[in-house]
């Protein structure tokens, strides 16, 4: 076995094994909300170059493995071309530990543009992990991304007191679902639940951060199920919008999810995945007296 094989390996081990076991809590990704709070930089640049920097992880490389995560096997140079948050310069170097899969401390592909969100720590800047390098196909996308990166900026900056940021926040990641470009953003904040083991191995399972939503947050998201019933790949989309319409009563989303239960048991969707969206389909149809016509298989 290779070393960045053991590397990676020994990596995954501390972080999905040895850390959650002492911390207590499954840490997610961070949130696109949080990343902009906490980036020191956030920029739009081209990746120039990416490689192994001089000196590779040593022959004890593995020794200590809390500091795995920390050893710069890489180097990746960026050229700004725009930047939405802070002063970067012309050109980012960036070192990184190009070894590690889990977490991931950001990918970086050279000759492609992206955005990055960078923080600094002792004095030098680094990527915030996996979410917080991203590329995209199209103008598009990217436009929404920095459309809802400035307004969460503006948001807090405002000076909000906590209940109107909390309002505030919920506005934006609505806004960010109905948003292509930021679509996974807006709904995995909407949905986001912190996980602790001890609560999690007793069956409980904490609340969403918006466990109750606006009744027009509800009715936009409505109309984004609605169309998303027949778009290819949007089984996981519409996944997470169901539990988010609870209480929301609409004829036309109660018979779109009776039908989409017949494309997914006809269209070659995962056994697994067809059977989550069953049960959270039955949940929402027992509201209405439907269940009994929805069968988990």
């Amino acid at each position: 076995m290779t070393r960045p094989i053991l590397v990676t390996v020994a990596a995954g081990l501390f972080f999905f094994v040895l850390r959650p076991a002492m911390a207590g809590t499954l840490y997610p990704p961070p949130s696109l909300w949080s990343l902009v709070q906490l980036a020191d930089h956030i920029v739009v640049a081209d990746v120039e170059s990416v490689e192994l920097n001089a000196e590779p992880p040593g022959a004890d490389a593995t020794d200590d493995l809390s500091q795995i995560h920390r050893r710069d096997t890489h180097r990746a140079v960026l050229k700004i071309v725009e930047s939405w948050k802070g002063t970067s310069g012309k050109k980012v170097k960036l070192d990184f530990n190009g070894f590690i899969a889990c977490p991931s401390p950001g990918r970086f592909h050279s000759g492609k543009r992206m955005v990055a969100f960078l923080y600094r720590r002792d004095g030098k800047l680094e990527p915030m992990g996996e979410t917080s390098t991203r590329y995209f196909d199209a103008p598009e996308p990217m436009e929404d991304l920095r459309l809802m990166v400035k307004s969460a900026l503006a948001i807090q900056k405002s000076g909000f007191s906590d209940s109107q940021l909390h309002d505030q926040k919920r506005r934006w990641l609505v806004e960010a679902a109905l948003r292509p470009g930021t679509r996974g953003d807006g709904l995995g904040g909407l949905s986001r639940r912190p996980v602790d083991l001890k609560e999690l191995f007793q069956g409980r399972v904490a609340e969403r951060e918006f466990e109750r939503l606006e009744k027009e947050d509800q009715r936009q998201l409505a109309r984004l199920f609605l169309s998303l019933q027949s778009a290819e790949g949007s089984t996981g989309q519409l996944m997470t919008l169901l539990p988010l319409l609870d209480g929301y009563e609409d004829p036309m989303i109660d018979a779109a999810t009776v039908g989409l239960i017949g494309r997914l048991r006809s269209d070659g969707t995962t056994q697994p995945l067809r059977a989550r969206f069953e049960e959270l389909a039955a949940t929402r149809l027992a509201a209405i007296g439907a269940a009994p016509s929805v069968r988990i298989q």
